[in-house]
């Protein structure tokens, strides 16, 4: 353009919106669900932390994330709650109030990296929790099978999230 290379990129974000090729707005989705689940979920984490790990609070907090795990995954609204998070390689949003409340304590004198760094070892420390949790539930054996270890999903970007493999 008027003697000027113009490189082409697989995506861009413009005024917080992710664009892709062909517009599928998946990555704009996931980025979405990511925030959604983190900020409004973990609102003020530090005064009502210790009450996620009650059952009836437990149980409540997956409906929050259940729709957006929908969309992200493009599963079927008969998919279980318990496994909405395994396929979009998520933590359950009871875990990351946990997570959050920690990480909001251990915020003062510390850098940005250092809270990023401390966020990251207590998901750590929470995947262990997930992973028993999996690990005993009755509901998604057969993804069980293909994912028998958390961590490993949770790292996993190979994974085409489609109507199909949901």
């Amino acid at each position: 353009m008027e003697g000027e290379c113009i490189r082409s990129v697989s995506s861009a974000t413009v005024l917080g919106v992710v664009i892709v090729e062909r517009l599928f707005f998946v990555q704009f989705a996931i980025t979405i669900a990511e925030k959604a689940s983190k900020s409004f979920v973990t609102y003020a984490a530090g005064c009502w932390h210790e009450r996620a790990s009650l059952h009836i609070v437990r149980s409540a907090l997956p409906r929050t994330q259940r729709l957006s795990l929908i969309l992200l995954t493009k599963a079927y609204r008969m998919v279980s709650s318990v496994v909405l998070p395994v396929l979009a390689g998520v933590i359950p949003a009871d875990l990351e109030v946990i997570c959050a409340d920690q990480t909001q304590r251990q915020h003062k004198n510390m850098t940005e990296a250092e809270v990023r760094l401390y966020w990251w070892k207590a998901r750590d420390g929470l995947i262990e929790e997930r992973q028993r949790r999996w690990d005993t539930e009755m509901n998604g054996r057969e993804l069980h099978r293909y994912f028998s270890v958390l961590s490993g999903r949770l790292q996993a970007e190979w994974i085409d999230r489609n109507y199909q493999t949901s």
